[in-house]
């Protein structure tokens, strides 16, 4: 069963790939909207949770590769925890100076 969906799963891929190859308007939906062209391509939903980006290689790279997550140091916040903690809220007080 697991060959099976991994099958499915290159051959949804590779055809993507072909069309993003002769396809603009297709190539620019995958930049804009991904999950949207991926739904349109395969009739199947990309899942909410999972985050999808497409790149556009420039032609004066022979070669990019994709740097993974940074692994923060210890005691350091990552990008995702400052902002759950950041922006605040006034909890009902009002700023006399500005009023």
């Amino acid at each position: 069963m697991k060959k099976f969906k991994y099958e499915a799963h290159r051959r949804a891929m590779r055809a993507l790939a072909i069309k993003a190859a002769h396809d603009v308007t297709f190539r620019k939906q995958l930049l804009a909207d991904p999950g949207a062209a991926f739904t349109d391509l395969t009739g199947r939903k990309v899942p909410e949770a999972l985050r999808v980006k497409f790149v556009e290689k420039d032609p004066n790279v022979d070669l990019m590769i994709v740097l993974p997550d940074l692994i923060p140091q210890e005691g350091e916040l990552t990008e995702r925890d400052i902002e759950n903690v950041a922006g605040g809220t006034n909890w009902g007080c009002q700023d006399d100076t500005t009023a």
